[in-house]
Formats: C-alpha cells, structure tokens, sequence
C-alpha cells in the first residue's frame, strides 16, 4: 500500500499557530521562528514524498530524526558541503584549496562508488 504523498503548503498564508500545529502533526519539533519552522516543514515534505514512491518508505520517526540531524549539522556548520560553500569574496586560491580539501577528505567515498559502479558494468 502506497502512502499518499503530502500536499504543498502555501507557508505565507498559514498563521504562526497552523504552521506549529503542522510541525507537531508529523512529529517535527515547534520550537524556533517561523523562518526555521518553514524549514524544518519543507524538508520533511520533501523527504515523505520522495518516500512514498518506495517499496518500503522510511517511517515519519525516521523523517523527522533526518531532518532534526540536518538541521544540527547546518547549525553547527558541519554539514556535508559546507567545505564548498563560497561568497562573491572568495578568491580563486582559496576556492581551489578548499575544493582540493573537500577531495581529500572524501576519495574513500568516491573511491568505493566508482568500484560500485564499475561492478554493476
């Protein structure tokens, strides 16, 4: 049995309370502005409906544990990218060293999915 995926929410017409009532309906966490609960909505949405599609879908604890790791990563500024992420300032040396960095840190992973890949040929 498929689960029906969410509907889309127009966030700039719900008032703060629907928008807290949403969050706790799925299990997310009420606490933060309204900027950081149309966050933490938005990534749930798009995760149980990238879900629903599956086989076997993640269960809505699941969801919410992801999105709730997510968001501590992005807080504290640990997130899977956040070596790439560049301003307008960055000069090209230091994009290309961190770039050089980021390849570094991660050639086991790349490594271990081309070997993946190549087995599947």
């Amino acid at each position: 049995v498929k689960r029906k995926p969410l509907p889309k929410l127009v966030y700039n017409l719900l008032k703060d309370s629907e928008l807290k009532k949403r969050c706790k309906e799925v299990g997310l966490s009420t606490k933060g502005d309204r900027r950081a609960l149309i966050g933490r909505h938005q990534k749930f949405s798009v995760l149980y409906n990238s879900e629903c599609e599956l086989e076997n879908p993640r269960s809505k604890s699941e969801l919410v544990r992801q999105v709730e790791r997510e968001e501590n990563a992005e807080k504290s500024g640990t997130s899977a990218n956040s070596l790439l992420r560049f301003d307008r300032n960055c000069d090209a040396k230091s994009i290309e060293e961190k770039q050089k960095k980021y390849i570094q840190q991660n050639k086991s992973s790349f490594s271990h999915l081309i070997s993946s890949v190549k087995q599947k040929e």
